[in-house]
């Protein structure tokens, strides 16, 4: 058991669909955006993948409920990632994200506004987000200042518009430094709006840091000593082992991919070796023998998985994935 002073990190979450046990590495689904997503999808059983996470972005394209529970993010990275992409308050001094219009047929929507959102993860989801406006790493620090404070408001905002009580809701946490991180998280704990509360905190802005080890424990380790019991979310974290890493230092999720990217390559965790023009049905088991390895976990025993362990073991395969 923890000592009296140390943080408290949570080994579940309680849903409208059920306990879902904690950590968790969560496969994320763009619904159409990538080929594998509605091949992969069959197979997503709740024992392989208690959770699938979703962006705001792409909600139009679900068909049909998920049998495991809903993680519906709000979408907001789009504002680093896409081109052209900008940040405006409107009513109320809410932050809103304007996306150009796109050709490619399953590009998402437009516009995110944190009441269109809260709707969403109202109608659809078991977890949701709240829209934050990202930080990136070359921001000024006027500029990071102006974009927290528009989150802090979007967040607040959420929290008093929530109205279904089993929808877990997490604050957004766009990272900029330690010490904004450390301010921001002690912020959201102490939260509380017409009687409610934030389910938990998730941290974002993470990618442009992957290969700074050091910095992500440390982000981690000041997100849970300022929000002890509350379970920690890390948005784009994929790779297994730093998933891993983190988690025992007091993350809770991590959602990617990465585990539908490399198969499509040919690729598995752990080996740069990639089969040659893989089959779509050999890039499916690639995804969730992936997303396995995330999970820590097993795919149930078939021929084919074994035969394709079986290549991944050939001589010529594990020299060329060492040089």
């Amino acid at each position: 058991m923890p000592s009296p002073t140390e943080p408290i990190t949570p080994t579940e979450l309680v849903t409208r669909k059920g306990t879902v046990p904690l950590p968790l590495y969560l496969p994320t689904l763009s619904l159409g955006r990538f080929v594998l997503d509605k091949h992969v999808l069959p197979y997503l059983l709740p024992d392989l993948a208690p959770g699938v996470m979703v962006s705001q972005r792409y909600v139009a394209y679900l068909e049909a409920p998920f049998a495991q529970s809903l993680w519906l993010d709000s979408g907001a990275y789009a504002l680093l990632s896409v081109e052209q992409a900008t940040w405006s308050t409107g009513l109320q001094g809410l932050g809103q994200i304007s996306l150009p219009p796109s050709q490619y047929k399953h590009a998402g929507c437009d516009q995110l506004h944190p009441k269109q959102v809260l709707d969403a993860q109202e109608a659809l989801a078991e977890v949701g987000f709240t829209l934050d406006i990202p930080i990136p790493p070359e921001c000024s620090a006027q500029e990071a200042s102006q974009r927290l404070a528009v989150t802090l408001k979007n967040a607040a905002w959420a929290l008093r518009h929530k109205q279904r009580k089993d929808l877990k809701l997490f604050a957004s946490l766009p990272f900029y430094n330690l010490q904004q991180a450390q301010q921001t998280a002690k912020t959201y704990a102490q939260m509380h709006l017409n009687g409610k509360q934030f389910d938990g905190i998730a941290v974002g802005g993470l990618v442009p840091h992957l290969a700074d080890e050091a910095l992500l424990l440390a982000i981690v380790k000041t997100v849970r000593e300022n929000a002890s019991g509350l379970p920690i979310h890390l948005f784009g974290v994929g790779e297994p082992a730093l998933c891993h890493q983190l988690f025992a230092a007091g993350a809770t999720s991590t959602d990617s991919d990465t585990f539908l990217t490399r198969a499509a390559r040919g690729q598995r965790w752990g080996s740069e070796a990639a089969m040659s023009e893989p089959s779509l049905y050999e890039k499916v088991h690639l995804a969730l023998m992936n997303l396995a390895e995330g999970q820590q976990s097993t795919l149930p025993f078939s021929p084919f998985l074994l035969s394709l362990a079986t290549w991944y073991m050939r001589p010529e395969v594990k020299r060329k994935s060492k040089s």
